[in-house]
């Protein structure tokens, strides 16, 4: 037989089980509840509506970016080939113009100070035809070769010989 302190505790203990297997039970019940009622819940759907949005939003600017590269991939072909087309262009040499304005910087320091003198410097190195540098810029037209200098004289002569026959003539 038990005792009365032992039945107590015995009915305590059953007591106490059978209460959590009803809060076991609650607790599951409202938990499917709860689940089913917030999805249906306005909140649910404005979150729903929020994601979507913001996959929408991705996917833009993921397609947005792909069209950037693209764009930036063709026009860098196209200036690599019209690298290649022309015959070096001497204006496309520096790789922007900040270089290009630090190099003319550097130029005009070298340079005496006094104009005539500057003037007489880049003439004696512009007349050099065995500097490669001046014949590029003579290959390219940018300054004229000997021999051009004297057709240009021998023809601007021949000119004025044809202007002075011709108002002799009239």
């Amino acid at each position: 037989m038990m005792s009365s302190k032992e039945g107590l505790e015995r009915y305590k203990q059953e007591k106490l089980q059978k209460r959590r297997e009803q809060r076991l039970e609650s607790y599951y019940r409202n938990r499917n509840l709860k689940e089913n009622e917030y999805a249906l819940s306005d909140e649910a759907v404005r979150q729903k509506q929020h994601r979507e949005k913001q996959e929408k939003e991705q996917m833009r600017r993921v397609k947005e970016t792909e069209r950037k590269r693209k764009y930036r991939k063709r026009k860098h072909e196209n200036i690599n080939d019209q690298r290649q087309n022309e015959n070096l262009n001497k204006r496309n040499t520096f790789e922007n113009r900040t270089e290009k304005h630090r190099t003319l910087k550097k130029l005009k320091l070298a340079l005496p100070k006094s104009p005539d003198r500057r003037v007489t410097t880049m003439v004696a190195y512009l007349q050099n035809s065995n500097s490669p540098t001046v014949r590029k810029l003579q290959s390219s037209e940018v300054i004229s070769s000997p021999e051009e200098i004297e057709e240009h004289k021998t023809s601007k002569a021949l000119t004025e010989d044809l202007k002075t026959v011709i108002d002799i003539c009239i």
